[in-house]
């Protein structure tokens, strides 16, 4: 391993440079001239963002860390990603990412981008309203990838999607599964409505279970925030609600493996109509 940045001679950087202090800024709240960028933390998150072809800015790696030839691999690839590659300590390095067992290599990217063209001709979407743990959003961002739903929208947003828990928490699906966010309740339905979607919200007080409801398609699922639910705006007369039937003491399940079994079912009614 050591000839391979031995050969190259790697700008050495400490924690107050420019890009070391943008990494630490996106491990925390960020700021405006950050905004569309996150951290690669970590060798499964550099692996997932390098396939999905996302643009990288920057790469930080720790010699004294990488032993593996695993790390002799992506170190090659991110190399020739971008030629903005720094050398740290592994003082620094441990100042750079919020693991605990420290891999040697991290590097700032572009987080996708999509817009409404991405979505053309979807069939089944997921609506996020208000959720506000990032664990939730990366769990549902996971099943869209799993159950083939077409992206999700976004709407009230309380939690930072590029996030590094949500990205762990969707194993990468955050850089795949398109997501478009929108102001308001309103301009959401709106975008649905123009686009002849069945809009289906699930909510405990249904009368009717998630696996007998017709579900009618182009289709979208709205799940609401963990202590609120689903925002009022939502609810005129016209609504599809449906329930996951609670057999226990407990009357909801977490909204993120509610969602889960929700998106599943309207997957496979999907696919089996297609």
């Amino acid at each position: 391993m050591d000839e391979i940045w031995k050969k190259n001679r790697y700008l050495e950087i400490g924690a107050s440079h420019p890009e070391a202090a943008r990494i630490r800024r996106l491990l925390g709240d960020g700021s405006a001239e950050d905004a569309g960028l996150c951290v690669l933390d970590g060798y499964w998150a550099l692996e997932k963002a390098a396939n999905a072809g996302m643009k990288v800015l920057s790469f930080v790696f720790c010699p004294e860390l990488l032993t593996s030839e695993e790390a002799g691999r992506l170190f090659k690839k991110y190399t020739e990603l971008t030629g903005n590659v720094y050398s740290v300590s592994k003082k620094t390095f441990a100042r750079l990412t919020e693991r605990d067992d420290l891999v040697g290599m991290t590097a700032c990217a572009e987080f996708p981008r999509w817009t409404g063209e991405d979505l053309s001709g979807a069939k089944l979407l997921a609506v996020l309203d208000g959720l506000e743990t990032p664990g939730n959003i990366g769990t549902v961002l996971r099943t869209c990838d799993g159950a083939g739903v077409d992206g999700v929208l976004v709407v009230n947003r309380k939690a930072k999607i590029r996030s590094q828990k949500v990205i762990k928490a969707s194993m990468g699906a955050a850089f795949t599964v398109p997501m478009i966010e929108f102001s308001s309740v309103g301009e959401c339905r709106d975008w649905l409505s123009a686009r002849g979607f069945s809009v289906y919200l699930a909510d405990t007080r249904a009368e009717r279970d998630y696996d007998t409801e017709p579900y009618r398609f182009p289709a979208a699922l709205v799940a609401g925030s963990e202590r609120y639910g689903i925002s009022r705006d939502w609810y005129d007369g016209s609504e599809n609600m449906i329930k996951i039937p609670m057999r226990g003491i407990s009357d909801s399940l977490n909204v993120g493996v509610a969602a889960s079994i929700f998106l599943y079912e309207m997957s496979q009614r999907l696919h089996a109509e297609l």
